[in-house]
């Protein structure tokens, strides 16, 4: 592994890109920007880079078929999507075909450190190709690309919960934020924030959209215990689901 990990961003903004140096550039990261799809693979060819951060939206190929392309290159890449909040439908399917995470717009300094941060534990611990595969988690459940997991219950409520792999890619747990109990979640929107001794915040979105019918608040007191069982007894919230069977199919079923 190279002490300095290279990581592609791709968007047609100029200050993106620049943002994006400015944040990220540093002795263990070097960014290296492209402006569309197509200068983006020859560099996926040249540079051979570890992370890509790729916008949606792009003119020529789109970020989904460069998705497509980097992940056929190199199925262990982690690609990182960004979008506006319009195409937050985009960005779950992106998940399912196999980005890591993805980004709304505008996002701030501290988020994309944050989802960098998570992708770079991801590389260093080797655990990108086994959560891609369906039966990552336990049967019956259905996971939101590599984060979150929901499982739908007989009595037509859902429970859902953050991924044991996504808990590895992230530092020691100082607080977890819960959604309020009614609130209404959306699909890919926040689901919990987890703030981290190192200093970071991770907002990890919900797999499914729904109103909360209660939340897991052990996990205030004892935020660490989520890692115990975080399929099980870790679970952060049950929902009543507003759209099951229309939501379930941009899942990756176990």
């Amino acid at each position: 592994m190279r002490e300095r990990l290279k990581i592609l961003v791709v968007d047609d903004e100029q200050v993106i890109l620049d943002s994006a140096r400015k944040i990220l550039d540093s002795d263990r990261l070097q960014v290296i920007p492209a402006p569309d799809a197509e200068v983006a693979q020859q560099i996926l060819l040249a540079e051979r880079p570890d992370i890509v951060i790729s916008d949606l939206v792009l003119p020529g190929k789109s970020g989904m078929k460069l998705l497509d392309i980097a992940l056929e290159h190199d199925p262990g890449l982690v690609v990182i999507i960004t979008t506006g909040y319009s195409t937050v439908e985009n960005a779950v399917a992106a998940l399912k075909h196999g980005a890591f995470d993805f980004l709304p717009k505008p996002f701030t300094c501290d988020e994309l450190l944050s989802c960098v941060a998570r992708a770079r534990r991801a590389i260093e611990g080797r655990l990108i190709l086994g959560a891609r595969r369906p039966g990552a988690g336990p049967r019956g459940d259905f996971q939101l690309g590599v984060q979150a997991w929901a499982r739908p219950e007989r009595d037509g409520t859902a429970l859902l919960g953050v991924t044991a792999l996504e808990l590895q890619t992230i530092d020691n747990i100082d607080r977890v934020e819960l959604p309020e109990v009614g609130a209404e979640l959306r699909q890919g929107g926040p689901l919990v924030g987890l703030l981290t001794t190192d200093g970071l915040a991770h907002n990890l979105w919900s797999p499914l959209g729904g109103r909360v019918l209660s939340r897991n608040d052990r996990l205030r007191d004892q935020p660490e215990s989520l890692r115990d069982d975080p399929e099980g007894a870790g679970w952060i919230a049950r929902i009543l689901p507003v759209d099951l069977s229309g939501e379930l199919p941009n899942l990756i079923e176990s």
